[in-house]
């Protein structure tokens, strides 16, 4: 209940940050507000991007998620999620001969094997050097971005013209035409897909079970015998995989390219995403709607009300700053005052014969046993 509250908490305190920014640096208040919170439902094709952003906001939790239930925290996501989108681009700009789906599947792998394998030398570093999974993460992202950046500029630059894009992905690999059950778009129903798999792994296999535990507490994960250091090592392996799942669909589904610099910021709206969650796979995809739709009204507020600021980002800041605070404590120290008062009154009128002293000793029985039951339900 308390994570509830205070995940509840640092989403209603970042949106109302976001509006106040809004209506700040707007010259006309009213109308970015309407755009912000109804320009997103006006239109079909705005409803249909707003579900394939969900899709890749799914995958992105889940890759930080993965990571958190692990005891790690993967802040690689950017630079995983732009390799693996680069490595798509290559491999499906022109179509081979061998069967769309086997070509397809192909590119699949590699993607997530390039993301996995960025993400597994920090688990590596953190298993036998006991380095920080933090630092070496941010610093492997940050060293292959720029390197992707001059790779799409100067060698596999779109021959058709576009400086800052590799050649547009083949028509039969897009998915951003496809659709699947009830019109959902299909990126989003893989996405659904893979987050009912990583959710089974966790919680009903055995090696799910010894990830959880080592991640929450390695020292008994220790004792009871179970690889500390292979949970590291492939919890950032699956991290990884997952952040490279996202830069995959980003390619074949929203963007049909790789352009420069499209994954910045995603890996820290990931990071925000499974923090409010806390990490429950369960909750991932009703909130990736939540922050699609917040992605999509600051797109439609900066381009339909000229608004000159991407408040998306003060959401992000303000999850940050608030997710990890202990709202529910003033309550508790409030209930802890009047469990005291209580006991005071029942000390100062109940204190006259054996009769009346055998009544206080009940009622301040009664009452402890009552809250030991409270606190452990």
């Amino acid at each position: 209940m308390k994570r509830v509250i205070n995940s509840c908490i640092a989403v209603l305190l970042g949106v109302a940050v976001m509006s106040a920014v809004i209506v700040l640096c707007s010259e006309n208040p009213s109308v970015s507000l309407a755009a912000f919170f109804l320009k997103p439902f006006s239109t079909r094709g705005y409803i249909r991007a707003l579900f394939h952003k969900a899709g890749l906001f799914v995958c992105m939790a889940l890759g930080a998620s993965c990571a958190l239930k692990t005891g790690m925290i993967n802040l690689g996501g950017d630079g995983q999620i732009y390799a693996a989108g680069f490595v798509t681009a290559l491999l499906l700009r022109e179509y081979w001969g061998v069967g769309f789906l086997l070509q397809w599947s192909v590119a699949l792998l590699c993607a997530l094997s390039v993301a996995g394998i960025l993400a597994c030398v920090s688990g590596i570093l953190k298993a036998w050097l006991a380095t920080s999974e933090m630092i070496t993460s941010f610093l492997l992202s940050t060293a292959c971005v720029p390197l992707i950046d001059a790779l799409i500029i100067t060698v596999t630059r779109d021959p058709a013209g576009n400086l800052l894009a590799t050649a547009p992905v083949h028509s039969h690999f897009i998915l951003q035409q496809q659709t699947s059950l009830f019109g959902v778009p299909a990126v989003l129903t893989y996405a659904s897909l893979v987050a009912l798999a990583v959710g089974c792994f966790f919680s009903y296999t055995r090696v799910g079970y010894q990830f959880r535990i080592c991640g929450k507490a390695p020292e008994f994960g220790r004792f009871v015998g179970f690889p500390v250091w292979a949970t590291y090592v492939w919890g950032m392996v699956l991290s990884g995989a997952l952040f490279g799942l996202t830069g995959f669909f980003s390619v074949v589904g929203l963007f049909g390219t790789c352009y420069v610099g499209f994954s910045v910021g995603m890996g820290y709206a990931a990071l925000a995403h499974a923090l409010i969650a806390h990490a429950h796979i369960t909750v991932l995809v009703p909130l990736a709607f939540f922050f699609a739709w917040m992605e999509t009204a600051s797109e439609a507020a900066v381009l339909g009300a000229h608004l000159t600021v991407n408040v998306v980002l003060f959401l992000q800041a303000a999850i940050f700053l608030l997710i990890s605070a202990q709202w529910s404590a003033p309550w508790n120290a409030v209930r802890r005052g009047a469990r005291r008062v209580y006991r005071f009154l029942v000390t100062v009128f109940c204190f006259r014969g054996e009769k009346h002293r055998t009544r206080r000793r009940h009622a301040l029985s009664v009452h402890d046993t009552h809250h030991r039951r409270s606190r452990w339900e």
